[in-house]
């Protein structure tokens, strides 16, 4: 007797559970690689930036330096000159007024232009000359561009003391020079070469007031640019020398 197969059972398929797209897992914030070149930016260009800073500071510092020791070489520079100047105004009597200098010479003199004598004429005049003769002296005596250079003084500022001293030595020969003539013209029994001589020593006298006014004036000019205040007669710095010839 036949035994009837088994038909094939048809197997029931089983349906899959989708698959799970694969999840990106983020680095830590301060891992990512865009946080980490954002962050080198920013460090390079802090460094960068206070780098500049120290470096414009350090430069400040030193130009801030170099203007304390620029101020204080021209104000030693300039102190030797008025030291000077003082002096020599001291020893003429006249501080600090620059003008009138010599005034007994100059009021002798305007008497004897009118034609009137005047007792003493000499002995002014010559107390004058030596006087005008030491101040001058002593005023060319410094040599004025060996002190100021290298100091880092401006074109004006050297100008207005070069041309002082300049200014004010002349003046004073010039006075010397009217001293001269009156003298000279005590001494001359001639009348009219006698008035000859009085007439110039008014005009060179004149002349001598005209070019030491100048030359005081770049003095107070120089003292005004350089804002260094005058030291007194003697009132240098113990030990600070001052170049002569």
């Amino acid at each position: 007797m036949a035994i009837k197969g088994k038909g094939r059972t048809k197997s029931k398929q089983v349906t899959r559970a989708p698959r799970k797209a694969p999840v990106v897992v983020k680095p830590p914030f301060l891992m990512r690689r865009s946080v980490q070149m954002t962050l080198a930016l920013i460090a390079g260009v802090g460094t960068m930036v206070f780098a500049i800073w120290v470096t414009n500071g350090l430069r400040q510092q030193q130009r801030d330096k170099d203007a304390d020791l620029r101020r204080t070489a021209i104000a030693k520079a300039v102190n030797v000159w008025t030291a000077t100047v003082e002096g020599s105004l001291a020893a003429l009597g006249q501080v600090p007024q620059p003008t009138p200098l010599f005034p007994e010479l100059t009021a002798a003199l305007a008497t004897l232009t009118k034609g009137d004598e005047v007792k003493d004429a000499e002995k002014i005049a010559t107390d004058a000359r030596l006087l005008a003769d030491k101040a001058a002296s002593d005023l060319t005596a410094v040599k004025l561009y060996e002190v100021i250079r290298g100091k880092g003084m401006d074109l004006a500022l050297t100008n207005y003391l070069l041309n002082s001293q300049s200014g004010m030595a002349q003046g004073l020969s010039l006075y010397s020079r009217a001293a001269s003539l009156v003298i000279a013209s005590t001494k001359e029994s001639d009348p009219d070469l006698r008035a000859t001589l009085v007439d110039e020593a008014q005009q060179v006298l004149t002349l001598a007031t005209k070019t030491y006014e100048d030359g005081y004036n770049d003095y107070e000019q120089a003292k005004d640019l350089s804002g260094v205040d005058p030291q007194p007669p003697g009132g240098l710095p113990p030990g600070f020398p001052v170049p002569t010839g």
